[in-house]
């Protein structure tokens, strides 16, 4: 399995790391601990607007210190940036003995570097740290977590490591698995029995039959028809995915309870979340299309961006 880090030096950021040692990645692992350099070349002075010979000439003494000074700033950046992913590295090491680890620094907005990285070696998984939970934090996740979440070609992880948590190897793993009955559901159910969890790890699987979608469609007969119509179908079809999602994840030797409930899907995921207090989420992703993106924004990444914990969006890569 290849995963791919992205780490600033940063609280965050490191939790991110520490929250690896749990998330029952297999030991033959490969990990790129990638830090961004947040910088751009500057312009050079044949962009500038063209005058008179003597002014031009000022012009251009002052453009080519100014780029200078640019890229000397940009180089220092980017030697910053190579320096803090060995730390993360080095410390990812520690953690995970067995994985195969290299550091790697670029200059580049920092959601597009990681999402290009992926995309170049192949990444089975994104990991980035989460700002927190607050207003203000949730805008911070929107302008690098989220953008990862929604155009990642890949699976991705925003993680949150518990205090009590740092550092833990070994110990069992409580784990959420939100299902809705669709093939994306299915493939994070796949992806958690997949993984190698400690002896005695349980995980809640919630199906959701979300009350605003039963009714998508109808165009007759009142709410309270359109329900006895619609639901006897959306159930079964739920049902059957616990089922199947409860079969899948024994066989791998986790400790399952399956509840199907109803209401609006993200507040009834977040909510389990913190009954069971749960280490991980994990969800499915709908895609890459635009409707896709905002069918994601409505459930995982709203729920990535509230959680207590860490929330783990499975993408099948096709």
């Amino acid at each position: 399995m290849k995963v791919l880090i992205g780490y600033d030096g940063s609280q965050c950021s490191r939790d991110a790391v520490a929250d690896l040692a749990r998330a029952g990645l297999p030991a033959n692992t490969e990990a790129i601990v990638l830090a961004v350099a947040d910088v751009f070349p500057p312009p050079s002075a044949s962009t500038t607007e063209r005058v008179d010979p003597p002014a031009q000439r000022v012009m251009e003494r002052e453009v080519e210190k100014y780029w200078g000074q640019a890229w000397a700033q940009a180089r220092q950046a980017v030697t910053e940036a190579a320096e803090v992913s060995e730390t993360g590295a080095t410390r990812l090491r520690e953690l995970c003995p067995g994985w195969s680890v290299r550091a790697e620094s670029s200059a580049d907005g920092s959601h597009w570097a990681l999402v290009a990285k992926a995309g170049q070696c192949g990444a089975d998984l994104i990991v980035v740290g989460s700002h927190g939970r607050s207003a203000l934090t949730r805008l911070l996740l929107g302008s690098v977590s989220q953008q990862v979440l929604q155009y990642a070609p890949c699976s991705v992880r925003i993680a949150r490591c518990a205090p009590e948590t740092v550092g833990v190897v070994e110990g069992p793993v409580r784990l959420l698995l939100g299902i809705d009955g669709s093939v994306d559901s299915a493939n994070a159910a796949s992806a958690v029995a997949a993984r190698v969890w400690p002896a005695g790890s349980q995980v809640v699987v919630v199906g959701v039959l979300d009350s605003h979608a039963v009714f998508t469609g109808m165009n007759s007969g009142t709410e309270g028809e359109l329900g006895m119509k619609t639901q006897p179908d959306a159930v079964a079809r739920l049902e059957a995915s616990l089922k199947s999602a409860d079969e899948a994840l024994r066989h791998s030797g986790l400790t399952v309870t399956t509840t199907l409930l109803t209401g609006d899907a993200k507040r009834t995921l977040l909510n389990e979340a913190e009954r069971h207090d749960v280490h991980c989420i994990f969800l499915g992703a709908k895609g890459h299309s635009r409707m896709e993106r905002l069918l994601l924004g409505s459930v995982s990444a709203t729920v990535a961006a509230r959680a207590h914990c860490s929330v783990e969006v499975v993408r099948a890569i096709a």
